[in-house]
């Protein structure tokens, strides 16, 4: 057990477990770690049964992160707004800030939330700084490392 827990730690996708009883009857089993599904499958057939568990665990990975991302991200105006959300949820906020460095460490001392990002094309464009108020330059990313 502690080898598979090991190896699922590290980021491994698919498990293969192969005995000296499968190797006498020509099958393994594919395990994947997204959904701990078992698949014994003809090691003649291997290599295109891995590739396709591949293919299904980064389309599962991905969707999870679209889903996260999408029930995880929140629009603030306020430096109070974002404390409170930080305090009650985990998660991405998209605010507005003046590009000041002294904002931006206010906003990481009330909050714990660092700016992770300036989108190209935000969801919304935030009009002013929710630290000092004044003219936001950017529309960005907050959130804290956890």
């Amino acid at each position: 057990g502690w080898k598979f827990n090991e190896y699922e730690m590290r980021g491994v996708p698919v498990r293969l477990e192969i005995g000296p009883r499968d190797m006498e009857n020509g099958v393994c089993v594919l395990v994947s770690r997204i959904t701990g599904e078992k698949k014994v499958v003809e090691q003649a057939n291997l290599v295109e049964e891995i590739q396709n568990m591949l293919t299904q665990v980064q389309s599962d990975m991905l969707e999870r992160a679209r889903t996260f991302m999408s029930d995880n991200f929140y629009s603030v105006d306020t430096l109070d707004e974002m404390k409170e959300l930080m305090e009650n949820k985990r998660g991405f906020t998209l605010a507005g800030w003046c590009g000041s460095e002294a904002c931006e460490d206010k906003v990481r001392e009330v909050t714990g939330a660092t700016s992770r990002n300036i989108p190209f094309q935000p969801a919304e464009e935030k009009h002013t700084c929710l630290a000092c108020g004044e003219k936001a330059k950017n529309t960005v990313v907050f959130a804290r490392a956890y």
